[in-house]
């Protein structure tokens, strides 16, 4: 393919979504309602799967680390961990707070994102556990 494939993801929004892209624009994108909750992985899987991509074809992955729900958004910061890990990818994010879209293509490329070795989840308030 040559270039840089992109995996951008986000579980903070009212719909969540997943972006295949590359520097030059998006390839595909998922969009899913926060409930019922699929699980990312999943969605991330078809949209490899439908655009014959495989992970290891991957060299950049982007998350938005919160604020969100505690559930969704430590999913998301274990995928992206993991796979930063597993395959040596570069890692980036920003904080929802931080951006005024949902276009996880225009933030990638319009925003002061930051590079990562590891994301912690930023949940904006204090756990409610009931």
């Amino acid at each position: 393919m040559g270039g840089r494939l992109i995996l951008a993801f986000q579980q903070v929004f009212e719909e969540f979504s997943c972006v295949l892209m590359t520097d030059s624009g998006v390839i595909d994108s998922k969009k899913w309602p926060k409930i019922p909750r699929k699980i990312l992985l999943n969605q991330i899987t078809e949209l490899f799967e439908k655009n014959n991509f495989k992970k290891t074809d991957l060299t950049d992955i982007f998350v938005l680390n919160g604020p969100g729900d505690f559930t969704p958004l430590r999913n998301s910061m274990i995928v992206a961990n993991t796979l930063k890990k597993e395959l040596g990818l570069n890692l980036y994010t920003i904080c929802k707070d931080q951006i005024d879209s949902e276009d996880l293509y225009e933030i990638f490329k319009k925003s002061p994102i930051q590079k990562a070795d590891f994301i912690e989840p930023y949940f904006g308030k204090e756990p409610s556990i009931s």
